[in-house]
């Protein structure tokens, strides 16, 4: 999984089996609240999970997928 965050006003999750998932930052207020290079800081853990340096909260690619 690679988090794209480029997209005015939307991510875009490309997952490792080739689909482009796009959603609305605003599905996700704590993220929507960052700055974009706060949002450029980001992690990816095992392959299904991701969280950003300037939070605490670790999302799935099931929180991305329920949108």
């Amino acid at each position: 999984m690679l988090i794209v965050s480029k997209k005015r006003g939307a991510m875009a999750v490309f997952l490792t089996d080739g689909r482009e998932v796009i959603v609305p930052v605003s599905m996700f207020p704590d993220i929507k609240r960052l700055t974009r290079a706060q949002r450029e800081d980001y992690m990816i853990m095992d392959d299904q999970y991701f969280s950003f340096e300037a939070l605490s909260k670790i999302y799935s690619v099931k929180d991305i997928l329920r949108c």
